[in-house]
């Protein structure tokens, strides 16, 4: 067939024969466009037809099937990930501002500026 709904569904020119097959694919009016075919051309081109509707759609189910809970886990990781990111860092900022120590509650009145000498008492307060 030359040209079947206003020019838009035939095999007439690559684009012509590409929106047919996506068409056919996605099994709007595919009888009709089946027919018309099978007028032109044969009784034999339902086979090819048939053949496209059984491999494309089993095609598009296995994409839905594979690709889409993927993408959908890969975001939700994806989320969790911001998510715990963000509670660690309260969780962090929060233990730091315990651990600030003043210069007042230093054991001893030890105005020490050596690090090693603060941490050795922090560990050991006095009894």
């Amino acid at each position: 067939p030359t040209t079947m709904s206003h020019g838009f569904v035939g095999f007439d020119n690559f684009a012509q024969a590409l929106f047919t097959v996506f068409q056919v694919c996605t099994l709007s009016k595919w009888g009709e466009i089946m027919e018309s075919v099978m007028h032109a051309y044969g009784t034999w081109t339902c086979i090819v037809f048939i053949l496209i509707v059984i491999v494309m759609r089993y095609w598009v189910m296995n994409i839905a099937v594979a690709i889409i809970p993927s993408v959908y886990l890969a975001i939700r990781r994806q989320r969790d990930s911001i998510k715990w990111d963000q509670a660690m860092a309260r969780a962090e900022t929060a233990l730091l501002d315990q651990l600030v120590v003043s210069d007042d509650t230093v054991p001893n009145g030890d105005d020490s500026d050596d690090p090693s000498q603060k941490g050795a008492e922090r560990k050991n307060p006095p009894h």
